[in-house]
C-alpha cells in the first residue's frame, strides 16, 4: 500500500480508517521536492521478529502546515489483538530502523 501525503491530505484526523495490516517491513519516503524538513531521511522499519503479532501501521496527521513543526507521527500497532490482555504479559518485536537520504 502506497499512501502518499499531499496539500489536500486531511489534517487533524488519521491516515487511514483502521490500521493497515504490514508485512515484513515499512518505509515513510521522503521524495523530491518535499518541503517539510527537506533534507530529512526516508526511514525504513524492518521488522525481523513479529513474535507471532499481527502488526499493522497507522498515521496522524497534525493541523499544522509548518514544515519546522513535527505534524505527522505514525506507528506500528497491534492488530486483532484480544479484549483483555491478562496482567504480566510479556511480548516483544525485533526490527531494524533504517534512515537514509533522500530521494
Amino acid at each position: 500500500m502506497t499512501l502518499p501525503l499531499r496539500n489536500t491530505t486531511p489534517r487533524d484526523a488519521y491516515l487511514l480508517t483502521r490500521a493497515a495490516p504490514v508485512g515484513s517491513w515499512i518505509e515513510l519516503v521522503k521524495g523530491r521536492g518535499s518541503r517539510w524538513n527537506p533534507d530529512g531521511p526516508t526511514i525504513r522499519v524492518e521488522i525481523k521478529n513479529a513474535a507471532g503479532l499481527q502488526l499493522g501501521v497507522q498515521g496522524f496527521l497534525d493541523e499544522s502546515t509548518d514544515p519546522r513543526e513535527d505534524s505527522l507521527t505514525v506507528w506500528l500497532e497491534w492488530i486483532a489483538a484480544p479484549d483483555n490482555v491478562p496482567a504480566g504479559t510479556d511480548r516483544s518485536l525485533e526490527f531494524v530502523i533504517v534512515a537514509s537520504p533522500p530521494l
